[in-house]
């Protein structure tokens, strides 16, 4: 299994964890009872970080190689010896 297909199955876990927050969700708003919405409220809090730090990870992992290529649009052109237009050393 690669990275990136690992992190698909990070995006996939973020999903059903989102899914599964959403439905916590409709039923706490319908929920008359505040202390069963507090409750819902307290199921759905660790499911939120949980959710958070899925993404993060899944993002992580699907772009770890991208740092190691090169970047097309950033490298110099012919004949330009600086990325800047002038090379802040050679003040006088």
């Amino acid at each position: 299994m690669t990275l990136y297909e690992l992190s698909m199955e990070y995006i996939r876990s973020a999903d059903l964890l989102w899914g599964r927050i959403s439905a916590l969700e409709r039923e706490k708003k319908e929920e008359p009872d505040e202390l069963r919405r507090n409750l819902l409220e307290g199921r759905i809090r660790p499911l939120r970080a949980m959710y958070r730090e899925t993404r993060a990870v899944a993002r992580h992992l699907k772009n770890y190689y991208a740092k190691f290529t090169p970047r097309r649009d950033k490298a110099p052109s012919l004949g330009i010896k600086s990325l800047y237009p002038m090379d802040h050393r050679r003040r006088k």
